[in-house]
């Protein structure tokens, strides 16, 4: 049986007027059997030091944060309150954080009213404009209440439906919570405190923790879209004695790497390398035979791609584009680096790639086909390009179908203002390289895997296959593409069945025919 979930819950807030609800709160979390700490529960002192509070938020896997009338003390050299200063540490950290605060009608009705009581200390303009920013930020929240006023029955219900709801989502750490003792976690830490190597190491591993979170995402889609993949391919690769693989980085690559672990007894002599963190902790691990990371750099844990970049590479960064527009000498000099380094696989080296969407809808022609997140990553897929070897491009139905695409993703344009909670994105062809000229010159496949949403039936399963389709054939058709290159329906792990497709152009379909 599971050990109930037991997490360390940290509750802030200024601390004028709001100690009833306070206690309330960390009653309700005691109840529901998590730890809380927050002000109340610490040594006495003055005024907490930010190193204290810092140490405190660092052993929490959850942070409430209560905003009642008062924006709080303010600290002198930050120029922001306690609260919000502990609000962006948790934020940086990826915390989860549950906000419970007033609505907009409730604290400008009490700062009016304060206003025409003499008894009444009203809070400065100034704290007002620091209030509504940080009430904003909270606002954008995931996890989110808001109050006429605080009823402590309902706060306290709230509490724990949230609590639950951030339990269920996967929002925690990985391996939050506390331990009991004589656990096999516990035992396995005990374990790992006597070998400093392995800490170290491990330390490191755990640092791309936020990588692995992506990999929840249309998980069934991308494992579908790799098994496929391998089942179609791997002879057909082997026959055309494309030794040579090349792991590009993303969550949908891990996958991949995952499904050619269990499959690489089927040939000998691969020659592997990658600039994808996971895939490489992964095959080094797991697989015998040669793996090697390229660039030969050290993985960083900070990149949410879990990618391997150039130092070059890195420093060429530009915002994302809002007109198109040529690219600059140093970026192109660390695209030709990443070539160079590109060309050690060998002439025979097939390239698996993947991008964050391939936009088909964009009003700027130039910004059609697929986009990526960083900067660094567009350079390195345009060298991917440009390489002249063979590519696979990893994608799933969010990253195609406009219905899901467009929600919280897209390339800034001039004619529109920049959008709170975008997230803007870099186009991968320009005047250098076009979408057109790519499309028809690279040996290109396009391997997409899907499945159901929640409010759809069994039978609209081979609906999506064509609407992703037709969604791409008016740019691929022109470019010669075989729109039934391959499909298959996957039976995964669980029970659950997905499917992919895969789609090749002319030069792909001839160097590996069905």
């Amino acid at each position: 049986m599971k050990d109930p979930l037991k997490l360390s819950v940290f509750v802030g807030s200024p601390k004028k007027d709001l100690e009833k609800v306070r206690q309330a709160i960390i009653q309700a979390i005691l109840e529901a059997g998590h730890i809380p700490d927050g002000m109340e529960l610490w040594a006495s002192e003055a005024r907490p030091t930010l190193k204290t509070i810092a140490e405190k938020l660092l052993l929490c896997d959850v942070h409430v944060v209560l905003l009642g009338l008062s924006y709080g003390q303010i600290l002198e050299k930050e120029g922001i309150s306690f609260t919000e200063w502990e609000y962006n540490q948790s934020r940086d950290a990826n915390r989860p954080i549950i906000a419970f605060l007033l609505e907009e009608s409730a604290f400008e009705k009490a700062w009016k009213d304060c206003s025409k009581d003499k008894e009444c200390s009203p809070i400065s303009d100034h704290e007002k404009v620091l209030y509504r920013d940080l009430w904003n930020k909270l606002r954008s929240k995931s996890v989110c209440k808001l109050y006429k006023s605080f009823d402590t029955g309902h706060i306290v219900r709230d509490v724990l439906n949230s609590l639950n709801q951030v339990i269920d989502s996967d929002q925690l750490r990985s391996l939050p919570g506390w331990i009991r003792a004589e656990s096999k976690a516990a035992k396995l830490a005990a374990t790992l405190q006597g070998n400093p190597f392995l800490m170290r190491v491990l330390d490191r591993v755990v640092g791309f923790r936020t990588t692995g979170g992506r990999f929840e995402k249309e998980r069934c889609a991308k494992k579908a879209a790799a098994e496929m993949f391998w089942d179609t391919m791997m002879n057909r690769i082997a026959r055309a004695q494309y030794m040579g693989i090349f792991l590009e980085s993303g969550s949908s690559l891990a996958y991949v790497s995952d499904a050619l672990e269990s499959k690489l007894d089927r040939q000998e002599g691969w020659n592997i390398s990658t600039n994808n963190a996971l895939a490489l902790f992964q095959l080094l691990l797991f697989t015998d035979g040669e793996i090697r990371r390229n660039p030969p750099v050290a993985p960083d844990p900070t990149d949410p791609y879990g990618a391997i970049f150039t130092l070059k590479c890195k420093r060429a960064y530009e915002e994302p584009p809002m007109v198109p527009r040529s690219l600059y000498p140093k970026e192109i000099e660390a695209i030709n680096e990443i070539i160079d380094l590109l060309k050690t696989g060998g002439e025979k080296q097939i390239i698996l790639a993947t991008a964050s969407g391939w936009d088909t809808a964009h009003h700027v022609p130039e910004f059609h086909g697929p986009h990526v997140g960083s900067h660094a990553n567009m350079l390195f897929k345009r060298a991917i390009f440009m390489t002249g070897n063979p590519v696979v491009l990893f994608l799933s139905r969010h990253k195609v179908d406009p219905q899901f695409r467009e929600a919280g993703f897209k390339c800034r344009t001039d004619s529109k203002g920049i959008e709170a909670n975008m997230s803007y994105c870099y186009p991968v062809f320009g005047e250098e390289l076009p979408l057109e000229f790519a499309l028809k010159n690279t040996p290109l496949a396009l391997c997409i895997g899907y499945e159901l949403e929640k409010n759809e039936h069994e039978e609209d399963i081979r609906k999506v296959g064509e609407k992703l389709k037709s969604v791409l054939r008016p740019e691929l058709e022109k470019a010669g593409f075989d729109m039934e290159y391959a499909a298959k329906a996957v039976k995964l792990d669980d029970g659950s069945q997905a499917f992919a497709i895969i789609l090749a152009n002319e030069k792909f379909y001839r160097l590996f025919p069905r």
